[in-house]
């Protein structure tokens, strides 16, 4: 099973995947891998004023942070009883997307 885990918040982002790593753990998961995916920036400017000053820009910028957590060897159970815990609103600020692997 693998989970990818994004946010725009880096901080929020490690603090999640540090919870799910310890839930996979103390469940007794027989290996956890964590894969650092890119940062993915948007850069954009927005004109301040259209007329006179033309050439004066306010530039902004927005990251996306990534994870990809590696599962093996989970019990049906336990991957039920963390997809309705992390769909049910526990993660806020946070966007969650499951694979399951046969």
């Amino acid at each position: 099973m693998s989970i990818v885990l994004k946010s725009f918040n880096s901080k929020l982002l490690q603090f999640y995947v540090s919870l799910l790593i310890n839930f996979f753990k103390s469940k007794g998961s027989a290996s956890i891998k964590v894969v650092f995916l890119p940062v993915k920036k948007k850069k954009w400017s927005v004109i301040k004023s259209p007329h006179v000053h033309s050439k004066s820009k306010d530039q902004f910028e927005m990251r996306v942070y990534s994870r990809l957590l590696i599962i093996n060897s989970l019990n049906i159970n336990n991957l039920f009883y963390l997809e309705s815990i992390l769909k049910k609103g526990f993660s806020r600020g946070l966007s969650l997307s499951f694979k399951y692997n046969n």
